[in-house]
């Protein structure tokens, strides 16, 4: 079962088009820059904040995953965000779709603002879930946008400055 669902996910993740790129620094679990400077989202998912439970650990797992691909993927670009940053999928012939990985394991969310077929993407977190696998092994972790929600509410002028 978990064959076929990490195929089922590589396949959404398949780029029509797509340009292998070198990784040269890993802010967060969902964002990287590139050897050429552009700042990178990964789409479809969102990890924990670095000033959030899990996540240093989000951050260190997509490490991880980039020294096992030698830091070097196939991105499939999308647009880009409010902040300028290319959303997009990474891949690697060993790993296959990074983005479904870091949900697979369980150190990203499925963002459903902005999933095509949370569906498919759902079935992968709740695998992880199930199993416990990441920021799982909590009982009822917080999902980023909630955390960011509260963060902006109890401090709404850090938040402005910060942005």
């Amino acid at each position: 079962m978990k064959y076929l669902l990490c195929f089922i996910l590589f396949i959404f993740c398949v780029p029509s088009y797509a340009e292998n790129v070198q990784i040269k620094y890993v802010i967060d679990g969902d964002t990287v820059i590139t050897s050429t400077g552009e700042h990178i989202r990964l789409a479809e998912i969102d990890a924990p904040e670095l000033r959030q439970r899990f996540g240093y650990e989000s951050r260190e797992y997509l490490i991880h995953c980039l020294s096992v691909t030698n830091n070097k993927v196939d991105l499939d670009r999308g647009d880009k965000d409010r902040y300028g940053r290319t959303i997009g999928f990474l891949n690697s012939e060993t790993l296959g779709c990074l983005n479904a990985t870091m949900v697979m394991e369980g150190y990203a969310w499925v963002y459903v603002k902005y999933a095509h077929d949370a569906g498919v993407w759902y079935r992968g977190q709740n695998q992880a879930r199930y199993y416990q696998l990441g920021l799982w092994i909590d009982s009822s972790p917080v999902p980023p946008w909630v955390f960011r929600m509260m963060e902006r509410k109890h401090s709404p002028m850090l938040w402005r400055i910060r942005r």
